[in-house]
Formats: C-alpha cells, sequence, structure tokens
C-alpha cells in the first residue's frame, strides 16, 4: 500500500488485518493461516489543501476507507 502511495504517509495503525477461515462465515482479527482469505482494510484522513473545496468537507478532511481481500498461499 505504501508503495502505491508514495505521496501520503500512511501510519502503521490505519492498517487493519482480518481472516475467515476456510468454511467460516465471519472475518476474525488477525492475518490467519494458509487457505484462509484475507482482508486488509485501511482507514485515511486527508487534508484537503484546496481552498475552494475545503468548505465542502467537515473540518476541511475527508476520511478515506479502503478494503482488500485475498487468499492466503497453501505452504508446503
Amino acid at each position: 500500500m505504501r508503495q502505491a502511495t508514495p505521496t501520503l504517509t500512511i501510519a502503521d495503525a490505519a492498517f487493519t488485518f482480518n481472516h475467515m477461515p476456510t468454511g467460516g462465515s465471519t472475518w476474525l482479527a488477525g492475518t490467519g493461516g494458509p487457505s484462509d482469505i484475507e482482508k486488509v482494510s485501511v482507514d485515511y484522513t486527508w487534508n484537503i489543501i484546496t481552498p475552494l473545496l475545503r468548505p465542502f468537507f467537515t473540518g476541511g478532511q475527508v476520511t478515506l476507507h479502503v478494503e482488500s481481500a485475498m487468499k492466503n498461499e497453501q505452504f508446503n
């Protein structure tokens, strides 16, 4: 994520990792194990620097939330 957004400084606390075990139906905290579905979420508060846009956002900020899910590889 940090490599994809080099102009943003994203703190470690902005990242959340969850996993869904094989056959499971709910997300659990942590990174999980082989064959689990992983989900990483990132929350970032961006300060709007354009004076014309700032008044349209509370406190001149917007909170961005992104999530991505992937399957953990099996290790042999």
